[in-house]
C-alpha cells in the first residue's frame, strides 16, 4: 500500500494492513509503515465513520470503483499515477 501526506511532501511510504482489532466502540486498524520509515500507524474506525465509508463507496459505484474491488484491479502497476 502506497500513502501520502501534505506535511510530507512527495515523500511517499510504503506499507500494508496489519490487524484490526476491537476496542470499545472502536475498530482499530494497525498498519504497518515499511519504507521509507518504520512506524506502526493505528487508526481508530467509529460506527459513524463506517457509514461515510459506506456512503462514499456507494456514491463511487458507477465511478468504477466497486468494479475495481471486486475484481481486484485488474492490473497490478508498480506505482500510482500522481494522487
Amino acid at each position: 500500500m502506497r500513502q501520502r501526506s501534505a506535511g510530507l511532501g512527495k515523500t511517499e511510504l510504503n506499507g500494508y494492513f496489519e490487524s484490526i482489532e476491537r476496542k470499545g466502540d472502536f475498530l482499530i486498524v494497525h498498519m504497518r509503515i515499511t519504507n521509507p520509515v518504520r512506524w506502526h500507524v493505528r487508526a481508530a474506525v467509529s460506527s459513524r465513520d463506517m457509514i461515510k465509508l459506506i456512503k462514499l463507496l456507494a456514491k463511487e459505484f458507477f465511478n468504477g470503483t466497486i468494479p475495481y474491488v471486486l475484481l481486484w484491479g485488474a492490473k497490478f502497476e508498480e506505482k500510482p499515477p500522481e494522487f
